[in-house]
């Protein structure tokens, strides 16, 4: 049994999903789940890997049906801890692929991950993953599917109320609801913030003196101290009033903070009276607002500002930091120059006499002295500026005020520019690096010290990357703190400079550095948080660092850069275009191809089929499809008689596929006068007959076109 189930695993990508999901149910018949344990753990295994497959052919559905079939799997093993598990890990693979998810679905995951955790309440690895889980789905969810998750959970803990499991994950979905809510009323979070308060009493008005009012309930859950999740929760509750009093402006929305902290006040003390480390930041959240003013009649509150008044070097590292975000600016507008290069074409391909003479030059060639022929009259182009994205940087105030234009940035562009090369040196910032590096941050007193010190990194790799050897920042460095940062909330404060980061390295060519800086935006930013990507040139710098190595022929890191920015488009960007940029940065790497070996070009076709195949009802990507292998074709000098034939079949299968596209017949008709062209500077007599009568029978598909009775036209003359 065991040898039949390596062999499943081992062909998984070879079968199709109806024969996957086939061989799973059949398995699951022949073996005793209660008494083999050995076995059962195995499957459990095989389950999680298939779970990992359809993770990679991003098959959500599949993933959580296979998810509640692994459920009925874990309830019939019992207490077989290597199936729990492998149960766990699924559970953490599934969420991780439902960030992108939207809607019911969304919240129809979610119910059934309350099903799983009413049926196993008592499985402490299962609650950790759904507890994770719960976080993630609201962290990535709209406002809408948040509070439906709350609606769902609250549902689920009075069913069961003597389940702890149950109780303490209603608890945390109340505190981060706190947290991730992002467009409502005060008075709603308020009303939110007073549910959470009433799971553990009703108010904090009573005279205590050693023992807190918590006596009458347990002060834990399956060993999570309630008391923390209730801090958690007053914080998060202030921070969100905050955040939409600056929104809204309205008197209601500093009564409720008020409210809160003074209900809370004991409770955001250690045994009432040393406060509790979270606490602190509330300290950022108050200087970010300007709130301190309103509330230092609080005692909690004047104590906070006395702790944060001593912090002497905190205003001096405020300053340090400026210095460098100065510097960045400098940087960003330098990049600007990469959006005045590109290539300028020699050809249109859209047009009948262009065509003609890309036609002409080919049956010119001579079959022993084959040259190259290209339609790119020069690569890396300084070319007009585009006049939309200078009307952008004036409204979002990144035109400095002292240009008027974006013209006085870029006009000094020359060809001879190293793109790679930052404007300024690494002397610049580095003092003010260094003094950030040594701020304390080991107790939570200093964390807007952290904060500082991880934005001055995030900053300083934007500018220089990882391979600077005077600021030697580590990729380790930079992803630990971030982290840190993230579990105390703060990563609103870290996305805006990330995203600058990506964008800026993205336009110095550095993929190595991009890599990490999206790993960390993918995994750690907010739905919430989009008008950043929007607000610089992220995606565009991107799609011209795809292209460069697409040129280059590096598509190792081609590949990941690309999985990423479709992992962003998923989670935040939803532009629609994105595939199309990906596809047209592929073709710009075709036409300015520069690795020593040509034939790699064939891997980036084969990248483009895939994008076509996936968006097969987007007609503009078929339509960029067929530009790669049109511009496949006109590389024959470089190509063996073997792939020019392979290239020759896939642009006759695709036509006969969208035959009824009229767009796609018409490009597609070039390649073919293309391909009866080479024929022809061969002699190949069967192969010039089938390329004409294929041009033939786009006419009889579509006998008005002028543009395919045209091109069948210069055709007809290779006969």
């Amino acid at each position: 049994m065991t040898e039949t189930i390596n062999a499943l695993r081992d062909k998984l990508d070879k079968l199709s999903k109806e024969e996957i999901l086939t061989e799973i149910h059949s398995l699951r018949k022949k073996i005793d789940l209660k008494k083999d344990q050995q076995t059962t753990v195995k499957f459990a295994e095989t389950l999680f890997n298939v779970i990992l497959h359809f993770s990679e052919q991003n098959d959500f559905e599949t993933e959580q049906m296979l998810l509640n079939e692994f459920a009925e799997v874990v309830a019939i093993a019992k207490e077989n801890k290597g199936v729990l598990r492998f149960f766990a890990f699924a559970i953490s693979q599934v969420i991780v692929d439902s960030r992108p998810v939207r809607g019911k679905t969304r919240t129809n995951f979610f119910n059934d991950l309350l099903e799983i955790l009413a049926r196993f309440p008592e499985k402490l690895q299962v609650f950790q993953a759904i507890s994770a889980a719960a976080v993630e789905l609201i962290k990535w969810g709209d406002d809408t599917e948040i509070l439906e998750i709350l609606n769902h959970v609250q549902e689920k803990a009075v069913l069961h109320p003597l389940l702890e499991s149950i109780q303490l994950l209603d608890a945390k979905v109340f505190m981060n609801t706190l947290f991730y809510l992002n467009d409502q009323d005060c008075s709603l979070i308020n009303k939110v913030y007073q549910q959470l308060s009433s799971f553990a009493i009703s108010n904090f008005e009573y005279e205590l003196e050693a023992e807190p009012l918590l006596n009458r309930m347990k002060t834990s859950l399956i060993g999570e101290d309630i008391n923390e999740i209730l801090q958690e929760g007053a914080i998060n509750a202030i921070i969100n009033l905050a955040r939409q009093n600056k929104k809204q402006k309205k008197k209601e929305c500093l009564q409720f903070i008020r409210h809160i902290l003074q209900d809370a006040e004991y409770l955001l003390r250690q045994k009432g009276k040393t406060l509790f480390e979270d606490i602190y930041r509330l300290s950022y959240a108050f200087d970010q607002f300007n709130l301190w003013d309103e509330f230092m009649d609080i005692p909690l509150i004047q104590e906070l500002k006395e702790g944060r008044d001593k912090n002497q070097l905190l205003r001096e590292a405020e300053v340090k930091l400026m210095s460098i975000m100065k510097t960045m600016r400098i940087e960003e507008y330098d990049a600007l120059k990469i959006g005045r290069r590109g290539i300028v074409l020699a050809y249109d391909l859209n047009n009948i006499h262009d065509i003609e003479e890309v036609y002409r030059q080919i049956i010119a060639q001579k079959p022993d002295a084959l040259t190259p022929i290209t339609i790119v009259e020069e690569v890396d182009a300084i070319i007009d500026y585009d006049a939309s994205l200078k009307e952008h940087l004036r409204e979002t105030g990144q035109i400095p005020p002292d240009r008027q234009t974006i013209n006085e940035i870029q006009d000094a562009i020359s060809l001879r520019d190293d793109l790679t090369t930052a404007a300024t040196k690494e002397s610049a910032i580095v003092n003010q690096v260094n003094f950030l590096r040594q701020l304390h941050f080991d107790n939570e007193i200093y964390l807007e010290n952290h904060l500082l010190h991880t934005l001055a990194l995030i900053y300083a790799v934007g500018m220089f990357g990882f391979n600077s050897k005077e600021l030697k920042i580590t990729k380790e460095e930079i992803i630990t703190h971030t982290n840190k940062l993230c579990e105390k909330k703060f990563v609103i404060e870290l996305i805006e400079p990330l995203v600058r980061a990506v964008t800026l390295r993205a336009a110095r060519f550095d993929g190595e550095a991009v890599l990490v800086l999206m790993k960390i935006l993918n995994h750690k930013g907010l739905k919430l948080l989009n008008k950043y990507y929007q607000q610089y040139n992220f995606v565009d710098n991107l799609i011209h660092l795809l292209s460069y190595y697409a040129r280059k022929g590096e598509y190792a890191l081609f590949l990941k850069i690309k999985e990423e920015l479709e992992i962003a488009n998923r989670l935040i960007l939803n532009d629609e275009e994105i595939p199309l940029k990906i596809a047209r940065a592929i073709n710009e790497g075709i036409l300015s191809f520069e690795a020593k070996n040509q034939k790699q070009k064939t891997i980036l076709l084969e990248i483009n089929e895939e994008i076509a195949k996936v968006h097969s009802y987007d007609e503009q990507l078929q339509l960029k499809y067929l530009d790669t292998l049109n511009f496949l074709i006109l590389d024959f000098p470089n190509q063996e008689q073997e792939t020019i034939d392979w290239l020759s079949n896939k642009l006759i299968d695709f036509i006969s596929l969208y035959s009824k596209q009229q767009e796609i017949t018409r490009r597609g008709s070039i390649g073919l006068l293309f391909l009866l062209g080479i024929a022809k500077v061969f002699q190949q007599k069967e192969k010039i007959d089938l390329y004409y009568n294929e041009l033939k029978r786009l006419v009889i598909l579509f006998p008005k076109d002028q543009f395919l009775r045209k091109i069948t036209q210069i055709g007809k003359k290779a006969k």
